[in-house]
């Protein structure tokens, strides 16, 4: 019996839309809270990833509720990618600046406590709760076992056209989102396209890691049911 069939004998069905109604709106609500208290009113919150992808990951828990996502796999499989990222990118490379630059931004009294409070909060939430939670949906819930990883590669497609957006924006503002795609910080715009394709292929290596865990989970989860059954 597939791995689809016994979790919907095992886990009410009810109980999986009450939790991800929940989830949705919750995050939805965060990125709300994100928006209106800004640290930043140079670049609008909306450009950033981590933004667009607790948009997205919102969403998807809202319309899964709604029974909206059910066939779609590559649509989990997209969100849990991109909130993955999300959580990776920021504590590698820009936790400790984010931090920082908040707290330079409380002494110098441009941000009041709760903005600096807040901000710090929200953002943990959107960097490493969401991506955990999400990342728990994708192992549990769906399963990816038939899916091969050059139709997975379709989902890199919206990273890819975030890299032409952050490109577009920059050249024409002269305002970088994201300081590693800067070419002074980077050295030239060279080490910027040099950056841009490594993230890329980073995130080609976490897909296929992602569809790895993913039979793994499904692999156990399965025989764990089965052996509920016999």
């Amino acid at each position: 019996m597939e791995g689809v069939v016994l979790r919907e004998r095992f886990i009410s069905q009810r109980v999986k839309t009450i939790i991800r109604l929940v989830l949705g709106i919750l995050t939805l609500i965060n990125v709300a809270a994100r928006i209106i208290f800004t640290w930043s009113t140079e670049i609008p919150a909306i450009f950033y990833f981590t933004v667009q992808s607790n948009i997205l990951c919102g969403l998807y828990w809202v319309f899964s509720s709604a029974g909206c996502i059910r066939g779609k796999k590559l649509i989990p499989l997209a969100v849990t990618l991109y909130m993955q990222v999300t959580g990776i990118v920021f504590s590698l490379l820009l936790d400790e600046y984010f931090t920082s630059t908040l707290y330079s931004l409380l002494i110098a009294g441009k941000i009041s406590p709760l903005i600096h409070f807040y901000s710090l909060h929200i953002s943990g939430i959107a960097h490493y709760t969401i991506p955990l939670l999400i990342l728990i949906d994708y192992l549990a819930l769906h399963d990816m076992r038939d899916i091969p990883f050059r139709r997975a590669l379709a989902v890199l497609a919206y990273p890819l056209l975030y890299f032409v957006f952050h490109l577009g924006h920059s050249l024409l503002t002269g305002t970088y989102i994201y300081g590693f795609l800067h070419p002074d910080v980077m050295g030239s715009w060279l080490m910027v396209a040099a950056a841009s394709v490594l993230i890329l292929a980073a995130m080609a290596g976490i897909l296929r890691l992602l569809l790895l865990l993913n039979k793994l989970a499904q692999d156990r989860t399965e025989q764990y049911y089965q052996g509920l059954l016999s």
